[in-house]
C-alpha cells in the first residue's frame, strides 16, 4: 500500500474547510486544525497545471481535498497533503516556524498544541525569549549573527537561510527540560 493510501484511510474524520492558500512555499488548508505542506508546483511555475474549483475551494470538505494528495500534479498533491494534516491528531512533538509570529499565526498555533506536547518554534525568524515559553514553547531553536559583514553580503546577494555564513544556530529549552 502507499504511504499516501494509508493516510488517507487513516482519517476516518472529516470537517468544513474554513480556508485553503497557496502561497509561494507553503500550502495551508484549514478545517478542523490548520494543516500545512510545501508548495510544490514543478519544474517550470509557469506550466502549472490549474486546480479545479479554485477560489472556491474553501466550500468543500477537508476529506475531498485531502484525496488530491494521490494526484499526479504536485501543486494538487500538495493541497491534499495540507488537507490530510489538517484532519490528523494531535502530536506528541510540534515544530512550528518563527515565521508564524511575522504573519500573526503563532498565538493561534501554540493554543492547538496539546498542554503536554514537546513544542519547538524554529528558524531564523525565532525570538530566542524565554516569554515563549510562557505561551508553550518548550524549546526555542533560533540564529545570532555572529559576522555581520560576511552574512549581510550572503543575504544581499540571495542566500537562504541555511546558506548564509557567519549565523550561529542555537537553542534554549525552558528550565527543567530535557532536550
Amino acid at each position: 500500500m502507499r504511504i499516501v493510501d494509508g493516510l488517507l484511510e487513516s482519517v476516518r474524520e472529516d470537517s468544513p474547510v474554513r480556508t485553503v492558500l497557496v502561497g509561494a512555499h507553503c500550502t495551508a488548508v484549514c478545517s478542523r486544525c490548520c494543516g500545512l505542506a510545501a508548495t510544490v508546483t514543478g519544474d517550470n511555475p509557469h506550466d502549472v497545471e490549474p486546480v479545479r474549483d479554485v477560489g472556491r475551494l474553501h466550500l468543500k470538505r477537508a476529506r475531498e481535498l485531502a484525496e488530491y494528495a494521490r494526484s499526479a500534479v504536485p501543486l494538487k498533491a500538495s493541497i491534499g497533503v495540507a488537507a490530510i494534516n489538517s484532519l490528523l491528531p494531535r502530536a506528541d512533538v510540534v515544530g512550528l516556524t518563527g515565521s508564524a509570529l511575522i504573519n500573526h499565526t503563532l498565538d493561534g498555533l501554540l493554543r492547538f498544541c496539546r498542554p503536554d506536547a514537546f513544542v519547538v518554534v524554529l528558524g531564523p525568524s525565532t525570538p530566542v525569549s524565554p516569554l515563549l515559553f510562557e505561551h508553550g514553547a518548550v524549546a526555542l531553536s533560533g540564529a545570532q549573527v555572529m559576522d555581520e559583514a560576511v552574512a549581510l553580503q550572503a543575504i544581499g546577494q540571495g542566500a537562504r537561510f541555511r546558506d548564509v555564513p557567519g549565523v550561529r544556530r542555537l537553542t534554549l529549552a525552558r528550565p527543567g527540560t530535557v532536550v
